[in-house]
């Protein structure tokens, strides 16, 4: 083998895999050894394994381990043709891997798919690890293998890849995902072209969204919630439509898509798996609703335009929620509407505040929200002092997360650095079956390892830009 090989596969196994304890006693080595499909089958010498014979079957074992651990948190992966590569070096190393399912089987055929593949990688793992007396990760249960809607935005986050695809597209119908598992269908929102029906929107007009897309998801929002040449249904429409874009495919990919086809777009769900757009409408209506009891907590007053704002937006919210709140800005201090508002009703605060309101209503003390606003209820609680204990503990929180999300990009580089020497180095004519085996092993733990590193600094990110987006709204509203 190559120095430069050797010299990989010691990084490798040291740095990523370290750990490995007592070597077993011999007896019953040979059978395990038999009872291995990747272990090599070599004549034992003084009943035991010799050094370069240890080094391979902790390559394989490090290959199945982080296989599995990709098994378990991005099954999409397995699915998609980018698993491929993946599968055939497996097969190569004699694991007897079930056939894979096609691209239209049905989501059953593909969970079963799933959990075959994860029982054979485990029992090859653990008998692996009864060999060199290492510990591979736990049985995962079945029901983690079971399909289920993505239930977070990250889940159809765009690779580097397909954000190409994506900037050197003609046409603006597209499918991202796995199909039959997570896969959705994009295609242009279109609005009508007959001047005369609801629906039209003037180009003029379109044209003047399109130009504001580069704002801040909510400032985009604000703009057309606010604009007076669109309808509150033709509003609805688009917020929707960006919303669940966004929430399935991050903001970003509303921008880039609006910027090169002019479009919104507009997700076709293919597998019941699109998160309701209501979900982060409801987070922006309550960020609409707080800035706007601010400025009357503020100036007394609302205008006209924000009184709309107000009521339009409040269709996000869910509905005893939204009756909540107008029921405390009616008739107690502006901060109680705030407390309902960003808590739960059922919190024990909650109920006494909309108790205070049923109170205050029934000795109608107060119409709202004509006229001028008297003094109404004091509720004597600190909202402002709880607002900035808040937003110390999310400053600490991004802090950590800034802090992991290094850490794991440290990682993708080291990574990143061991794939390139690999490729750059490939294994000379001649090489053994031992030396061959243990570069597949290698090239399996490195696919495995950029996937799952991928999708957790992606998962980090985006938390990252929440906390962000959020600690913006608290520092306007409480400075």
């Amino acid at each position: 083998m190559r120095t430069s090989h050797k010299i990989l596969s010691l990084f490798l196994l040291l740095s990523l895999s370290a750990g490995a304890g007592a070597h077993p006693p011999a007896k019953g080595l040979s059978q395990l050894l038999k009872s291995s499909f990747t272990a090599p089958r070599t004549v034992l010498e003084n009943g035991t394994l010799s050094a370069a014979q240890k080094k391979l079957l902790t390559a394989h074992f490090s290959a199945l381990e982080e296989t599995r651990r990709n098994l378990f948190q991005n099954p999409g992966w397995v699915l998609s043709e980018q698993f491929n590569p993946t599968a055939r070096r497996l097969q190569q190393l004699n694991l007897p891997l079930p056939p894979k399912p096609p691209a239209g089987a049905s989501t059953a055929e593909k969970e079963q798919y799933l959990q075959q593949l994860n029982r054979i990688l485990y029992r090859e793992s653990k008998t692996l690890g009864q060999i060199l007396n290492r510990t591979p990760r736990p049985a995962l249960p079945k029901r983690r293998l079971m399909h289920r809607p993505p239930q977070q935005p990250q889940t159809q986050l765009l690779s580097q890849e397909n954000w190409e695809k994506l900037l050197t597209a003609h046409n603006p119908n597209l499918l991202w995902g796995t199909p039959n598992w997570d896969q959705v269908r994009i295609r242009p929102l279109r609005f009508s072209a007959r001047p005369a029906d609801p629906a039209y929107i003037d180009d003029e007009v379109w044209e003047e969204i399109v130009a504001e897309i580069h704002f801040p998801k909510y400032a985009f929002y604000d703009l057309v919630l606010q604009h007076p040449k669109l309808s509150p249904a033709q509003k609805q429409t688009i917020l929707c439509a960006a919303e669940e874009a966004a929430a399935l495919l991050t903001y970003e990919f509303v921008q880039v898509y609006m910027t090169v086809f002019g479009s919104l777009p507009q997700i076709e769900d293919m597998q019941a798996a699109l998160p309701p757009a209501a979900n982060g409408l409801e987070t922006y209506a309550k960020n609409v609703q707080k800035n706007l009891i601010l400025k009357l907590e503020k100036q007394g007053t609302w205008n006209e335009q924000e009184f709309e704002m107000f009521s339009q937006s409040s269709v996000y919210l869910e509905p005893k929620k939204a009756k909540a709140v107008l029921g405390a800005v009616t008739y107690l201090e502006p901060q109680a509407a705030l407390w309902l508002l960003e808590h739960p009703l059922e919190n024990p605060l909650s109920r006494a505040i909309m108790q205070q309101t049923r109170r205050a209503r029934d000795r109608q003390d107060r119409l709202w929200p004509e006229g001028i606003i008297f003094p109404k209820l004091d509720t004597h609680i600190n909202f402002k002092r709880m607002m900035y204990s808040r937003q110390q503990a999310l400053k600490a929180y991004l802090d950590i997360l800034w802090k992991r999300l290094q850490l794991v990009m440290d990682k993708q580089e080291i990574v990143q650095q061991a794939d390139q020497l690999l490729k750059g180095t490939p294994l000379p004519a001649g090489s053994s079956a031992d030396e061959k085996s243990e570069n597949l092993a290698i090239q399996i733990f490195i696919t495995a390892k950029q996937v799952r590193l991928q999708k957790t600094m992606q998962e980090i990110s985006l938390r990252i830009q929440q906390i962000d987006e959020e600690l913006r709204s608290l520092q306007r509203n409480y400075p």
